[in-house]
């Protein structure tokens, strides 16, 4: 485990649930995030992946304080953010940075993009001389050129955008940056430059990555570790080599064996789960993926299984773990058992 020391922002217990109205006077709590624990340390990339609608975009705004959580705390470093009153974490916002998944909608459509990078300098008091010369610096570090200052969001690829959107964050020299989706929108060409470019970037300037995605070819490449969400918690975390070759929960045995390699994927291969998600108003009482998991006990759908170690710096909730990793061969002969 890590030093204290090292460790750069840590959520305990974390919880955002979301009242929703389901008749004139009812009303439902959506399980957005529901008691999630990690920690991110100094100057790694932690990859946080799941599937659509799982939490982890809501995790990453709880984690920066652009959402009040339920319940649960977040540190930065030593700070208390959920303690801060909204002066004291202004005073903060400049070490805490997001990139959005949507490039364009983060940007003011009536600014040019020098000006939009140039905010975060003059809000907070960070500006060295000339502003412009910064924000043109920052640009020639993202890979665009003098020309694009001048221009507004909308005369930008979306390639470009996201660029903009990265020399914001970077402009008033974070030291965690969490990113949410960063590559989604854009084609796998325009992908990989941004992916090559937030390696750098990260390499360069020290950063402290969070990187929110569905891909796990992408969360891969970038990742040391990876922590596994589904239904609002962590399933799985673990260093990212250890947790692809050797995963121990069904929803990342099912996850990793879909990412495709250097041949044709093997359908047979795939680990797929049956079903579909369930709803986070109603999620099942103990575990939630027992509805769907192959493997699942009647202590399964009766008792929660917490994190816990089975390995050096990896943790699984699952009763099952102890028994080693899940490989797709098991994975299908249980499948099939089930189904006869």
């Amino acid at each position: 485990m890590a030093e204290v020391a090292d460790v750069v922002l840590s959520v305990q217990n974390l919880v955002k649930h979301y009242s929703i109205k389901v008749g004139a006077f009812q009303s439902e709590q959506l399980r957005a995030v529901d008691g999630v624990s990690l920690a991110v340390r100094r100057r790694e990339t932690l990859g946080l992946v799941g599937e659509s609608g799982c939490g982890k975009s809501t995790l990453g705004r709880l984690a920066l304080r652009l959402e009040e959580p339920t319940s649960g705390a977040v540190h930065y470093r030593e700070v208390d953010l959920t303690a801060l009153g909204g002066h004291e974490l202004r005073r903060l916002r400049p070490k805490l940075q997001m990139v959005f998944q949507d490039p364009l909608g983060s940007l003011n459509p009536r600014m040019r993009v020098w000006q939009s990078v140039a905010e975060p300098i003059r809000l907070h008091g960070l500006g060295n001389g000339s502003v412009r010369a910064q924000v043109r610096e920052l640009f020639e570090r993202v890979g665009l050129a003098e020309e694009h200052l001048e221009r507004y969001p909308h005369e930008l690829s979306g390639g470009q955008q996201q660029r903009v959107g990265i020399a914001r964050a970077l402009a008033p020299h974070p030291d965690l940056v969490i990113l949410d989706e960063p590559t989604s929108a854009l084609d796998v060409s325009v992908q990989a430059k941004l992916i090559n470019l937030l390696r750098e970037l990260r390499a360069e300037l020290a950063l402290t990555q969070v990187f929110i995605s569905h891909d796990l070819s992408v969360i891969g490449y970038l990742s040391d570790r990876v922590a596994v969400m589904y239904l609002g918690e962590i399933v799985e975390m673990g260093p990212t080599a250890e947790l692809y070759a050797r995963p121990r929960h069904p929803y990342t045995g099912a996850l990793v064996s879909a990412v495709p390699g250097d041949d044709l994927l093997d359908r047979r291969r795939r680990m797929m789960l049956p079903g579909e998600v369930p709803s986070p108003i109603n999620p099942p009482p103990a575990c939630r993926l027992a509805p769907r998991c192959p493997f699942a006990m009647d202590r399964c759908r009766q008792e929660k299984q917490q994190l816990r170690a089975v390995g050096p710096d990896h943790l699984v909730a699952c009763w099952r773990a102890a028994e080693g990793e899940i490989s797709p061969e098991d994975f299908e002969r249980t499948r099939v058992a089930l189904e006869a």
